[in-house]
């Protein structure tokens, strides 16, 4: 199954430590909620474990991920990754577009995610899977916003953020909820007026 989840949210700084927060595996890892980084090898390219809850189903996924563009000039990246469950049948993969776009108050950053998953994961369904993507983009965000508005330039380079921990009950049932808001809206939506009152 493929789908595309699109996103966005806007930090108060500058396109200098956006774009090195970004470009640093070391950095936009731990910001990724359940994401461990395992290695980052001399070519560029860099291992991880993704652990992803779904109710009772615990699924950890370990791949590699690379920087396919780094188009500073044009304020574009590209991230490309492939990863497989442990102990099971299920694959993932990814193609992450990052675009940085100059506000008067600061950097609006959007982000364009292409996902190929196969396995147990799809016992949920698109509709479920994509309101899980996209409470973990909120918990991403919140970490990368939080971090490059509180931290000085100088601090950045030393320590990189606090790894987000997987809130995995009140994540699924976040998703859960507002992915049975939207379904109920479309129900509705799609009724006539005189059936809505009955």
């Amino acid at each position: 199954m493929e789908l595309v989840v699109r996103e966005e949210f806007e930090v108060k700084t500058n396109l200098d430590r956006v774009w090195e927060f970004f470009s640093d595996p070391k950095f936009v890892v731990p910001c990724i909620p359940g994401a461990e980084l395992l290695q980052i090898k001399e070519d560029g390219t860099f291992d991880g474990v993704v652990k992803v809850k779904l109710g009772a189903v615990t699924l950890n996924f370990t791949g590699t991920m690379r920087y396919e563009k780094l188009d500073r000039e044009n304020k574009t990246m590209v991230l490309i990754g492939e990863g497989k469950e442990k102990g099971g049948a299920g694959r993932a993969k990814a193609k992450i577009e990052n675009t940085f776009d100059q506000t008067d108050s600061g950097l609006k950053i959007k982000v364009t995610t292409t996902v190929d998953i196969s396995g147990k994961i799809l016992q949920y369904g698109r509709g479920m899977f994509e309101q899980i993507a996209k409470q973990h983009f909120m918990q991403f965000s919140a970490c990368a916003k939080n971090y490059l508005e509180t931290q000085t330039a100088e601090e950045e380079k030393k320590t990189p953020p606090e790894p987000v921990k997987l809130k995995a009950f009140s994540l699924f049932f976040k998703a859960l909820f507002a992915w049975l808001t939207a379904l109920l809206g479309k129900l509705f939506k799609g009724k006539p007026k005189s059936q809505e009152k009955t």
